[in-house]
């Protein structure tokens, strides 16, 4: 398969910041900041406030350099794209309202597209507030980098763990069109999705480290609480599996990720579909997922002793393999 990217001559131009707000009173104002105070300045800072009924209004408004759009309480995905389809730049650069930007940011972005002739980029992130004392990220990823600089495929870094986040991206704008924009059926990982479509036709992307993103963990963070739903992104893009034989990382980073899911959930229905429709995925896992399917709820527990076990042992294996 050809890489679009290799026939493009992509370079930054114009670039819209587009944020979008729910209730976001508390953090809004420093999102705002850090986006002013980029090097390289945006062309414009969009924030569409999705019905919120707070002051975040009288917040965002404070700021004569924003641009405000206000629309009813109907999901983050729904109030991103319309921030797009109103911006007027030939880049999108996302903010979340509770996240915050380094100065250099979008600076070093431009740098890496421009050198490289991608259509997207993303900064790393760090953690900060409840609970991001005790996130460890992978490092398997690194193995991937390329000139500190540049993955040759975001699926292969992706399934290895690689902190992709939103507010980290820029993004071409002809690109988010070309993919649908983000799917508003989606309740959580709409992100994700749409980085899967993207990447189905521009597998390169550029990656700035260290992290230029600062995510506040809180209760109040749209994505608190919420756990990927692995299973609905595998159906979602099932149909790069047969056509994008680099999605395969990524597919199976999926199927282990629903077994883990079937066991919180203690939802046996995710494991029944997961052996019927996607079992050669399963791979390592498949003997888990049939033990799973064939236990009653009570053992759960034990089910989590074996999946741990089985996860040691497949280090061991493969670092005995890199011996």
């Amino acid at each position: 398969m050809k890489d679009n990217l290799i026939q493009d001559n992509n370079k930054v131009g114009s670039i819209s910041v587009v944020i979008p707000a729910y209730n976001a009173q508390e953090f809004v104002a420093e999102a705002i900041r850090s986006a002013l105070s980029q090097k390289l300045k945006p062309k414009e800072i969009i924030v569409v406030d999705d019905g919120s009924n707070d002051n975040t209004a009288e917040v965002v408004k404070s700021f004569s350099e924003v641009k405000y759009i206000y629309k009813t309480h109907s999901g983050v995905s729904s109030a991103r794209n319309l921030g797009i389809e109103n911006s007027g730049s030939e880049w999108i650069a996302f903010l979340d309202s509770d996240d915050i930007w380094k100065p250099g940011h979008l600076e070093r972005l431009a740098q890496i597209i421009n050198k490289y002739g991608l259509v997207w980029a993303c900064s790393g992130m760090q953690l900060q507030g409840q609970g991001s004392e005790n996130f460890i990220f992978s490092d398997k990823w690194k193995r991937l980098f390329l000139h500190g600089e540049l993955f040759d495929n975001f699926f292969a870094a992706f399934a290895c763990g690689a902190p992709f986040i939103l507010s980290g991206m820029l993004i071409k704008k002809k690109a988010l069109e070309e993919k649908g924009l983000f799917n508003v059926s989606f309740e959580t990982n709409e992100d994700f999705d749409l980085f899967f479509k993207i990447a189905s036709g521009y597998r390169r992307i550029g990656f700035a480290w260290p992290a230029a993103i600062l995510r506040r963990k809180h209760k109040k963070s749209s994505s608190h609480g919420k756990a990927m739903n692995a299973l609905v992104l595998l159906k979602e893009n099932s149909g790069l599996i047969k056509e994008n034989s680099y999605f395969l990382p990524t597919a199976r980073f999926l199927a282990e990720r629903a077994v883990a899911e079937s066991l919180e959930k203690k939802d046996k229905k995710i494991i029944h579909v997961l052996l019927h429709d996607y079992k050669r995925l399963l791979g390592f896992w498949l003997p888990i997922a049939f033990l799973i399917s064939v236990t009653p709820k009570s053992f759960s527990p034990f089910l989590y002793f074996i999946r741990t076990a089985s996860l040691k042992v497949k280090r061991i294996w493969k670092s005995n393999r890199q011996i």
